[in-house]
């Protein structure tokens, strides 16, 4: 009886779900060329997936993902910037991408403090070092 209904052709529903393409490190930003699409059946479809790649582009890697493993809002940090009222955006996910035994501080550049703005994004400023 079990054999009758399996060699029925049933067709189901399929629906894209993101998966990784390469191994991806936890606490880095995922890539497009990272991710792929494949169709699962909806009847299986975890919840929490994302079915375009497009959303999960830009989120931070919360844990090690392998290759071929599926893509659940769990497993990553969206960016979703929210104003606290202040005016002031929170929701970041840099402090993420902060590797070990590192620290990110914010520091404002106006003309005077930035050396007539010569100091640029990405430049690294010794700001004192209590190691002596």
């Amino acid at each position: 009886m079990y054999l009758n209904k399996a060699t029925t052709n049933t067709t189901s529903t399929l629906k894209p779900l993101v998966i990784v393409k390469t191994d991806i490190p936890a606490r880095t930003v995922i890539a497009a060329s990272q991710l792929e699409l494949k169709d699962i059946p909806i009847q299986g479809y975890p919840q929490g997936g994302f079915s375009t790649i497009q959303n999960v582009v830009g989120s931070v890697a919360l844990l090690n993902l392998s290759a071929g493993d599926l893509v659940v809002s769990s497993m990553v940090e969206r960016p979703s910037p929210q104003s606290n009222g202040d005016g002031l955006l929170t929701g970041s996910t840099a402090a993420l991408t902060v590797p070990n035994g590192k620290r990110a501080v914010a520091i404002p550049i106006g003309l005077v403090s930035g050396v007539g703005y010569a100091i640029r994004l990405g430049d690294h400023v010794c700001l004192g070092d209590n190691r002596y």
